[in-house]
């Protein structure tokens, strides 16, 4: 039995609700807050083209699917 955690492509969880899509991934409900699931609910009812056109993200949501990870790197001090 494999153990889903996090964010998870592609992978049909339980039937237990326990778990939310998002695009093609599935997310522990658990992890996201009551806001963010009503969010989602709300989403996911748009058409794909309403969807694409939503420029806002829940950040626990981001967090949840790794979408937030960013690399540090040291600022050009070049003055020219």
């Amino acid at each position: 039995m494999a153990v889903l955690m996090g964010c998870n492509d592609h992978k049909q969880p339980d039937a237990d609700n326990t778990w939310i899509l998002f695009h093609d991934r599935w997310v522990e409900r658990a992890a996201l807050s009551d806001e963010t699931i009503e969010w989602l609910t709300w989403y996911n009812g748009l058409s794909e083209e309403e969807q694409l056109s939503i420029s806002y993200l829940p950040a626990d949501l981001l967090e949840e699917c790794g979408l937030t990870q960013t690399e540090d790197s040291e600022a050009d001090t070049c003055s020219d």
